[in-house]
Formats: structure tokens, sequence, C-alpha cells
């Protein structure tokens, strides 16, 4: 170690490298092993990309997978890392709830809903996944039934016949905005004989080249140029929204709502606004909080096929947030005593009932660091947030190490001396056995790395080549979350934990005109307005 090294982040890396005593150390397939003999494994030692690693390993068996973040973010870097690690392409759904309570005033967030009524109805129609997203508020929140998204959704088929009105028709009840260019996700537009549509689940619009009522061909195409692209046999259009406003669904909605009105003696004037708003679904405050209106609500489990495996990530902040969030829920349902509203267990799933529910699922529950303890109340969720005294340790350890070694070097000796932390972890997982790969998001920068390393005398391999021993491969990926994995004698670090986190902007098309349109649509009566002459009105 010489004079410019720091005692300290050797340390760290002595502790990084050592493996837990006192524990048993298992691999991610060995806990898939261990829960098939049993309802429920407890793991400790899961940092960083850990559960993903666990979560192909019973995809590898032939499960299907219910990830558990504790939040929302947690949930989009589990979907990151299962992207990367995942194999052959498998479907990765995201189910995660409004972050906002049903009662908010706030309207429905239209991408959020179209993200999650897709994956409800890519599941629900016993569609390819293997596996599914989701947070803590997942499974505190009720959700629409699998089977008014299966009736709502359109499937259209090459050579097969349809009539487009009745698609069309078919579309609107189901949230689609009828346009006359098809240039955002949800949307759809008819011009003579071609059928525009934008599945919310799908990355480019697709095409209906129309005879009459034949459907001639499908085809993605570009929203910007419109020029088509390729060909597919069959695509399904799910619903964009939880709340399916088919005749009969908007009669039965107007009905509840009156009883609703009438139970606390709101307005009738008030009362028959609301029942008109809900039942064509607007998009007006709190339009969540009425979705039992339209449909009795059942928790997330009942979507499940009996092969799904439930993988709970950092259970204690889990538990912690299921209660937090039914405990915001209360306060914000106690708020409205005075106005329509439905029971708090119409949309809500109470901890009792998690907790049984959850009982009767295979649980993988993995912890960073062991909280030890027995419960003493079967009714609550204390048996999934307390690991055994005797759990396994993964011994996966994360990557913050090498973040606090980057911020003192670079604090102590300049920029340039911030990748020396990596380069040192680098001979260290070397000399111990492990095979080394950094992943970059975007090959601009692989390169860089590549270039940065060779500088400094590291060997580097690109994705294609068979990286000897002592060689570091570079790779691009969505992985969120780096590993030190000795188990399995190998280490994945992402470019962010070198680098520091990057803001990640989302790169849009030229759509003023057509953003400009979509505020329009928005638009209800009464909503305030500026004029470029006449300034603010209504």
């Amino acid at each position: 170690m010489n004079a410019n090294e720091s005692a300290e982040d050797f340390d760290d890396l002595a502790d990084v490298l050592a493996l837990p005593e006192g524990r048993r150390v298992i691999t991610p397939r060995e806990v898939a092993t261990l829960l098939a003999a049993a309802t429920r494994v407890h793991a400790v030692g899961a940092e960083g990309c850990a559960p993903a690693l666990v979560a192909r390993a019973f995809a590898e068996a032939g499960a299907h997978v219910l990830y558990v973040a504790p939040e929302v973010d947690g949930a989009r870097r589990a979907a990151a890392d299962l992207s990367f690690v995942a194999k052959g392409g498998d479907a990765i759904l995201s189910v995660l709830p409004a972050e906002s309570t049903p009662w908010a005033d706030v309207r429905p967030d239209r991408r959020g809903q179209m993200s999650r009524t897709g994956a409800l109805f890519h599941i629900a129609r016993g569609l390819p996944w293997r596996f599914a997203v989701t947070t803590a508020a997942g499974l505190v929140r009720r959700f629409v039934p699998p089977a008014p998204l299966r009736n709502a959704a359109v499937e259209l088929i090459a050579e097969d016949e349809i009539d487009v009105r009745a698609v069309a028709e078919k579309l609107s009840h189901a949230g689609y905005l009828r346009v006359p260019v098809v240039e955002d996700p949800g949307s759809f537009a008819v011009r003579g004989g071609v059928f525009d549509v934008w599945p919310p689940t799908s990355e480019e619009p697709v095409r209906a080249e129309l005879y009459g009522d034949l459907i001639l061909s499908l085809k993605f195409f570009d929203p910007e140029s419109q020029r088509t692209g390729e060909s597919l046999a069959r695509v399904w259009l799910p619903p964009t929204r939880e709340a399916i406003t088919t005749p009969a669904d908007a009669e039965r909605a107007r009905a509840v709502l009156r009883s609703l009105c009438d139970a606390v003696d709101f307005p009738s004037s008030k009362a028959r606004a609301l029942e008109e708003d809900v039942a064509t679904a607007r998009s007006l405050f709190g339009l969540d909080g009425f979705l039992p209106a339209f449909h009795q609500l059942v928790p997330l489990w009942d979507y499940l096929p009996e092969d799904t495996v439930v993988l709970v990530e950092d259970p204690a902040r889990v538990v912690a947030q299921i209660r937090q969030e039914l405990g915001h829920a209360e306060t914000a349902h106690a708020e409205r005593y005075a106005e329509p509203r439905f029971g708090l267990e119409e949309l809500y799933v109470r901890e009792a009932t998690i907790a049984e529910a959850l009982a009767q699922l295979p649980v993988a529950a993995l912890h960073r660091t062991a909280v030890v303890g027995t419960s003493e109340n079967p009714a609550r969720l204390d048996d999934l947030e307390l690991a055994p005294l005797d759990a396994p340790s993964l011994a996966i350890r994360d990557h913050a190490d090498l973040g606090r070694a980057v911020t003192r070097a670079r604090s102590e000796r300049g920029k340039g001396a911030a990748l020396e932390p990596l380069l040192r972890r680098i001979n260290a997982w070397h000399e111990a056995g492990l095979d080394v790969t950094i992943t970059a998001r975007a090959s601009t920068q692989a390169e860089r790395i590549t270039t940065l390393l060779g500088h400094r005398g590291v060997r580097v391999a690109d994705a294609e080549s068979r990286a000897p021993r002592g060689t570091v491969k570079v790779v691009t990926g969505a992985l969120a979350r780096g590993a030190i994995v000795p188990s399995e004698a190998f280490v994945w670090v992402t470019e962010e934990e070198i680098f520091g986190q990057r803001a990640h902007r989302r790169q849009e098309r030229s759509k003023s005109a057509r953003a400009f349109l979509e505020d329009l649509r928005a638009l209800e009566v009464g909503d305030y307005v500026v004029h470029v002459d006449h300034g603010i009105g209504r």
C-alpha cells in the first residue's frame, strides 16, 4: 500500500471478500431447490442484484416469479436487473399501483394506467411471461378482476375479417383515444382502408391495411415518418385503463354511485355530475377511488398462475411500506367521511389477509441483513419480516464500498484518482479467482470504459470475445445494481457504480404540436386557461 492509498479502503475490500462466519453459504439455484421442498425460505446476504439472480433461478426451474420490491424506484431497478439476467427474452411485466391514495386530488396518470393494465391483461390472458414486478403497495391495493380486462381486449389477425365500427367502439370503451393521426400509445385512427392503433404494450404502433372488412396485412410503422416496417401475424390490443365503460358497465356504475351519494345526502346536482364523470371514466380527481363502481376489485394474487413463486426483496422494508400504505389509506379515507366513497376494504387488502394469502404461496424472503426473531401474532407479517437464526446466506455483496472509496479518492487526490479504487478491486477479485464484468448502458460508454481501463494496463474483452482469466469483460446492458458473487465466482459492476449516478433523460420525439393537442384533450369544463391576449380565464 503506497502513501496515497487509504487504509480504510483496504479494510472495506477485505470485508467485502470475506465470507460470513457461522452461516451456511448457498447459491441462487440452491434457494430455488430449498423452496421446492418448503413453502417459505429465508436467506440473508442478498445485496445488489442478488434477488434478480434468485428470480432467474426460479424461472430456469419453470416457475413464474412475482418480484416484490419495497417501493417504485426499487421496482424499476429490479426490472432493469431482471432484463439483464433473464435469458430467452422472457417478458418482464410491471404492475405498479398509483403512488397516491385513490382519494387524492390528482388525475390518474395515463401512462401509469396503460403500463399497469397492459401487464395485468398479459397475465390474465395467459400470454407468455416469467417475471412480474410490483411493490409493497401492489400487495395492499386491489385491482380490476381478470375477466373484464380479457373481455375488453381486441385481437387483430392478418387475413381475418373485422367489423371496423364495432372494434372502434370497443377500443373507445377500453380507454383508447380516437385521433386523426396515431402518434401516441393508447390511440387509434381510421382512415379509408387503413386502421392504425398503438397498443400500450408495444414499442411501435401497428397498421392494419384493409380491403373492405378483410385485414390484408399487419405491420409496425414509424409514428414520425408513418412508414411501415416489420410484418406480424396477430396483435393484442389490451385496455388502456381499469375502468371499462361499456353501456352495461356504465349503467352499473351510475346505479352504484347513486346509492353512495344518497347515503351521505350529496347534493343532487353534484351527484348527477359525479355519476356522469365516473360512468364515462373522465379524467377527474379521485377516479381510482370509484373503480369498485364498475367491478368488485380483487387482490393481485388472484391473477397469478399456480406455479408462481413470490420473491420479496428486503422483507423488513416491504413490511414497513405495507403498514405505511395502509396507514395513509386509513387517514385519507377518514378525511372523506362527508363525501360519496367506498369502504376501505373494497380498495385495499388488510395486513392479516396479506399474511394469510402469502402463507398459501411459496415465498422466498431475501434479506440484506438478518433481522432475527419470531412472531407472536400469526395474523401479522412478522414471519416475513424476521429471519430465522439459522437462515443461510447468499453472501452476495453490493458495491457500496466502491462508491465510498471513489468519493474519498476524488476528495483526497482529485478527479484523476477516481479509477484507482476500481483498479485495486479488479486485482483483488482476479486474485480471488472471480471473473469481472463491467456493464454500460450504451456502446459509447462501453468504449469509453474500455479505453480508460486499457490506458491503466487492464486487459479488456468485449461481449463477443472469450475472456481469459485475468481479463475484464465490458458489455452493454440495463443492469441497475452490480454484485460480488463468490459462490459462482463472478463480479458485475455497473458504470454508475464507477462514475456515479447520471441523469438519464428520456429521448423525446419532436412533438410540440402533439403535446399541445394532448393537453387540449385533458381540458375539462371549468379548468383554468391562459389566453395570449386576455390572461387567465375559465
